[in-house]
């Protein structure tokens, strides 16, 4: 009897651990059976950024990087980016040049019940944190998430159509990726589509990464 009554106890002190454990992870604390990995000098108190995903079939994969526009002088500067705002009937998008991201989506039918008189927005940046959505190609030395885009002359709202593109195109070592995003009337959806160019002499086999990232502030 005293021999159940302990194992009981043991699995009742190991499930409070865990569940404890669970708490501690889920407010940003680190795990009690795996401590935090030490962080760099001089990144505490900044936005944590994702990195380009690695390719399953090439290690060696390369981050793109934006372009360096020549100034008067001599110097160098890089290209400056822009954000492209598209509105629909349900919806107002940005999105950035500097990797073609989808930086900023707000609900324009649904209030935000915290702060009344303002629409709820589900991706930002800034502030006290970012929530965006990235794509691009991996495989190669190829444009992505990193490269600096060039948006296509277009509508940037329905204007009394069904649907309207956003066209950006990236090219790095011949290798062009094309971005389009598509977004219809009374749909939240917003698709995307991506063809890629091969204008090198070499055979490349790319694949497109599709992801949500978020940043948070270190407590």
């Amino acid at each position: 009897m005293d021999i159940k009554r302990t194992v009981l106890w043991v699995v009742f002190s190991l499930s409070l651990l865990l569940l404890w454990d669970s708490w501690n992870r889920y407010n940003g604390n680190p795990s009690l059976f795996s401590p935090e990995a030490s962080q760099p000098a001089g990144t505490q108190g900044k936005a944590v950024e994702a990195g380009v995903p690695q390719s399953t079939t090439n290690a060696n994969t390369v981050a793109a990087t934006a372009p360096v526009a020549e100034v008067p002088g001599g110097s160098a500067a890089p290209a400056q980016a822009e954000r492209i705002t598209i509105t629909t009937d349900l919806i107002k998008a940005e999105v950035s040049t500097a990797g073609g991201e989808l930086v900023r989506l707000e609900l324009l039918q649904h209030q935000d019940a915290k702060n009344p008189g303002t629409n709820i927005v589900l991706m930002e940046t800034g502030g006290s944190r970012t929530y965006l959505a990235q794509s691009g190609l991996i495989g190669g030395a190829f444009p992505n998430h990193k490269s600096l885009f060039k948006a296509l002359p277009g509508a940037r709202s329905l204007d009394g159509g069904n649907s309207v593109q956003l066209v950006l195109e990236a090219e790095q070592n011949g290798v062009k990726l094309t971005k389009t995003f598509v977004f219809k009337r009374g749909e939240y959806d917003i698709d995307i589509k991506h063809a890629i160019s091969n204008g090198s002499d070499a055979a490349i086999t790319p694949s497109v990464y599709l992801s949500t990232c978020c940043s948070y502030w270190n407590r």
